[in-house]
């Protein structure tokens, strides 16, 4: 029996809008430590959603985040452009060239630095650098880039790790390794799972990260059955119901509600509050079509385009 089919946007969309600062100290740790984190991260999805809008013709989705924090003591202002990309892409270096000029231009008085995350699986696709030259004009854009694939050696230290993204990087690299072999899969998702208690996360941390992992690491129903026998066992020996006590009817109810909370709460920080009606139409969502507008949400500009969204996905008839 195959898996079912992979999916990294998604919980790399939530991954960078929970987990800024740990990426930042997790990828880059010199630059965290220069960041006046107390000053607060101020995220510019509208503004960068304006500049660079969706893929209408490939319908290709990107995965970023556009922030902007206090560097250091002076009172100046950086803004962050981060590219979590899954798969090749012919002239990746162009399209991010492109978007960094973009961005200076649309705020010519702060600095920008472009992140790329490689998060596919070619070691040697790894593009750092655009040049433009013709008739002596040349433009030249250096970029620090992370491969996760480097990652692949450090297995056992991303496990012992007390930083969450040491936990997605290591479900990312283990969906990789056993897009074929679900037994496989169960195992290394046990194994993730039982190491969230053993790292001494806050409980709301280990449910959030759960989540991320389940969505990561998706099993056929047979082992996915196991590995929620799996779950209640691990509370039961630990005494606690950290993940038992969202979804008392079940690991997949209990997501479905996460994922409505998490979903509700984005579009409230993205348009405001929302009509009853908006809200009940999303909670009637299946499980998929929840996964589906998570990664559509992003694209949205203005509340039209979820009007538009929940019309032309209604709820699924049971």
């Amino acid at each position: 029996m195959t898996t079912p089919p992979d999916q990294f946007d998604g919980p790399w969309k939530e991954t960078l809008t929970h987990y800024v600062e740990p990426l930042i100290a997790f990828f880059l740790p010199d630059l965290h430590a220069k960041i006046d984190w107390q000053r607060g991260v101020e995220f510019l999805d509208q503004e960068l959603q304006q500049l660079i809008p969706a893929d209408t013709e490939t319908g290709a989705r990107r995965v970023d985040k556009l922030i902007r924090v206090w560097f250091g003591t002076i009172p100046i202002l950086i803004l962050i452009h981060i590219e979590v990309q899954n798969q090749y892409r012919a002239e990746y270096e162009r399209i991010l060239a492109a978007y960094h000029i973009l961005i200076r231009a649309a705020f010519p008085n702060m600095s920008v630095l472009t992140l790329a995350i490689y998060g596919d699986d070619k070691p040697g696709w790894r593009p750092n650098q655009f040049v433009d030259e013709i008739g002596g004009c040349r433009l030249q854009l250096d970029f620090p880039t992370i491969k996760l694939l480097d990652y692949l050696p450090q297995l056992a230290t991303l496990e012992s790790s007390t930083n969450p993204l040491a936990v997605i990087v290591a479900a990312h690299l283990y969906t990789i390794q056993t897009r074929r072999n679900p037994e496989q899969r169960l195992a290394y998702k046990r194994q993730v799972y039982t190491s969230l208690y053993e790292r001494g996360f806050e409980p709301a941390t280990i449910q959030q990260l759960f989540r991320l992992i389940d969505w990561l690491l998706r099993l056929p129903k047979p082992q996915q059955q196991r590995f929620r026998h799996h779950v209640h066992a691990e509370e039961e020996q630990r005494n606690v119901t950290y993940i038992t006590s969202i979804e008392a009817m079940g690991i997949e109810q209990g997501l479905q509600q996460g994922r409505e909370t998490v979903t509700l709460r984005q579009l409230t920080r993205k348009f405001g509050a929302l009509a009853e009606e908006t809200i009940t139409q999303i909670r009637a969502l299946d499980s998929e079509q929840l996964l589906n507008l998570a990664e559509s949400l992003l694209d949205f500009t203005t509340p039209d385009d979820l009007t538009a969204w929940l019309a032309a996905n209604p709820p699924v008839a049971e």
